[in-house]
């Protein structure tokens, strides 16, 4: 058991953390600068309602059968939660805030640095706990490729092997794994972002 939540957390783990990464630069980028913002938001638009599950198919053309092929799965499901709530917190930074630093001469960079990001947290860290929560969603459909281990491969295997109770356990087991990571993420957050904002 151990280890199918070890190697299900390690896939989890990597396609959330190249789903947050790129959805904040992406989300910054296209807030910070208006012309790249409307260049990728009519592609991100499109491709954002399609459910990750749909990915698969592809996943296997373009990574086969092997652990990119998951991990792409999952950093699907991550990042365009991320990358919306990100893109909202940017764009909806009170204008007084803004206004107040550039009387005081901060600009540019630093205006983005101190002001916006600061002011953008709550937005991004809301991103972070639905993208978690989502990856953890996908896992099961993300084991599905050529999977011999993880949490979701114990899942599909007692199914073939009609084992009820091992799925149920499966089942319960993914909600506790997920509710205890959720708990120390946003203990994360609170001991982070809590330091400009009550969260």
């Amino acid at each position: 058991i151990a280890d199918h939540v070890a190697v299900s957390l390690g896939r989890i783990v990597a396609g959330f953390a190249a789903g947050a990464a790129l959805g904040i630069t992406i989300a910054i980028a296209a807030g910070w600068y208006r012309t790249f913002g409307n260049f990728v938001r009519p592609g991100i638009e499109l491709l954002r309602p399609i459910p990750p599950l749909a990915w698969i198919p592809m996943a296997i053309v373009w990574f086969g059968l092997g652990e990119p092929s998951k991990v792409f799965v999952i950093f699907l499901g991550a990042f365009f939660p991320v990358l919306t709530n990100a893109y909202r917190g940017i764009t909806s930074v009170d204008p007084t805030l803004v206004r107040a630093a550039q009387t005081m001469d901060v600009t540019g960079l630093a205006l983005l640095g101190r002001v916006m990001l600061p002011a953008a947290l709550p937005d991004i860290a809301v991103g972070l706990r639905v993208g978690w929560g989502l990856s953890f969603g996908v896992l099961v459909a993300a084991e599905l490729i050529a999977a011999d281990r993880g949490m979701g491969f114990m899942i599909m295997n007692a199914r073939q092997t009609a084992e009820v109770g091992v799925i149920i356990f499966g089942i319960l087991l993914i909600g506790l794994v997920t509710l205890a990571t959720d708990w120390v993420l946003g203990l994360a957050i609170r001991r982070t972002v809590g330091r400009w904002h009550a969260v």
